[in-house]
């Protein structure tokens, strides 16, 4: 797997160089690279598993999605302050 990583990471290296001082055409390479384009998918409706309702106005969807990508960032903070605390309570990291 070692081998893998260091010939991908030569491979990019050598396409970076080849780019250095040209923005425009590195980034075009780039999305070429990774498969981007520039397709844009509307979301038309949201389900919700809450109560079944269907959700067709775009703003309500905006906002629906943003609650839960809210809540999962709060979650993960959560779940990492308490790992912090697990760790300094066990001596593993110093008390900052």
């Amino acid at each position: 797997m070692t081998d893998v990583i260091k010939t991908a990471k030569t491979c990019y290296d050598e396409l970076i160089s080849k780019y250095k001082n040209k923005t425009k055409n590195y980034m075009e390479n780039y999305k070429r690279e990774i498969g981007t384009n520039n397709c844009q998918n509307d979301i038309k409706s949201l389900k919700s598993n809450n109560n079944n309702n269907v959700m067709n106005n775009p703003q309500e969807i905006v906002n629906t999605f943003n609650d839960h990508f809210l809540t999962v960032a709060a979650n993960v903070f959560c779940n990492i302050k308490k790992i912090t605390i697990i760790l300094q309570m066990t001596l593993i990291l110093p008390n900052t």
